[in-house]
């Protein structure tokens, strides 16, 4: 689902139709004059006429609908063509500068306590905030939040009642992935500009699914052990082997191979090879108490694969 997008368009010696625009500003310094237009939610015009240049910013589920828990492909299409109506403008080869693209999903655990075991590799920069994480990268920001908690706080009572006749269970938890855009055409096109009509185009959006796809496995997920059921099992050593298990796991390591790094490094005069072999010989039976995920319990990816199907 695209959600915010902003758009331009160099428009010759043609002039846009500003009559039923609500202006806003009009910044001295470089000329530009900042319009608004009226839907459920407003977009913003901004009209450089010294370089004859248009560009449109905003939201589109909000202008059309006011919310973006469910937005259709007709009512983005319908929102882009009410604003050509509005501006007697073609925005067909208008050019993409930035936009997002998004999913919702509904999950069975507490929402707040996946995101939080979500993280981005070493280096990726990483901001939390009440219902949700940031990661930005290059011309990147990927966004993971509370989407239930997001619709509470947007979202009159009357606009609530209307999502939920459109499948939302306020009793349920729900998780939005959000990939912007800063330079799409970087991105996802090889450096050449995106224009409106590409966005509907059945090739490129496949390609915006498969994007965000890979942009959701770029995040890490916390691999978990499960913890034994049986007290006999869960011994103070026991307790610290599957603590030290689950730290390597997220390392990409196991316990086994920092163990046995660390009875490599002690010397024979302290422990001999016999000495070594009973260690390890102990490890291993303490090892076996030890099961781990395959995948983290926390990986949405399979519910996100099928909201796009």
């Amino acid at each position: 689902m695209i959600d915010y997008i902003e758009i331009s368009k160099h428009l010759s010696k043609d002039k846009p139709n500003l009559k039923n625009l609500v202006q806003k500003a009009i910044y001295l310094d470089t000329g530009v004059e900042k319009y608004s237009i009226s839907g459920v939610r407003p977009i913003e015009i901004y009209y450089d006429e010294r370089n004859s240049n248009l560009k449109i910013k905003g939201s589109l589920p909000y202008f059309v609908n006011g919310q973006n828990f469910y937005v259709s492909n007709n009512d983005y299409l319908k929102g882009i063509e009410y604003i050509e109506n509005i501006l007697n403008v073609n925005l067909s080869e208008a050019l993409i500068d930035k936009f997002e693209y998004g999913k919702i999903i509904e999950v069975e655990d507490k929402a707040n306590l996946i995101i939080n075991n979500h993280f981005a590799p070493s280096g990726i920069k990483t901001s939390s905030y009440t219902n949700g994480k940031y990661f930005e990268y290059q011309n990147i920001l990927l966004k993971l939040y509370n989407a239930k908690e997001n619709i509470f706080r947007k979202l009159d009572s009357n606009k609530q009642k209307e999502i939920e006749k459109l499948g939302f269970n306020r009793k349920k938890e729900y998780i939005k992935f959000e990939v912007k855009y800063k330079k799409p055409h970087f991105t996802l096109n090889n450096g050449k500009g995106i224009l409106v009509t590409d966005l509907a185009n059945t090739n490129f959006k496949s390609k915006i699914e498969n994007d965000f796809i890979n942009q959701y496995n770029f995040l890490k997920k916390r691999k978990c052990v499960e913890i034994p059921i049986n007290k006999k099992d869960l011994s103070s050593g026991n307790i610290i082997l599957l603590t030290l298990e689950e730290v390597a796991l997220n390392e990409g390591k196991t316990a086994k191979e920092l163990i046995y790094s660390t009875l490599k490094q002690i010397p024979n005069s302290t422990l001999n090879k016999d000495d070594k072999k009973a260690r390890q010989r102990q490890f291993r039976n303490m090892l076996e108490i030890i099961e781990t995920d395959s995948k983290s319990k926390y990986d949405l990816l399979e519910l996100f694969q099928n909201k796009l199907l």
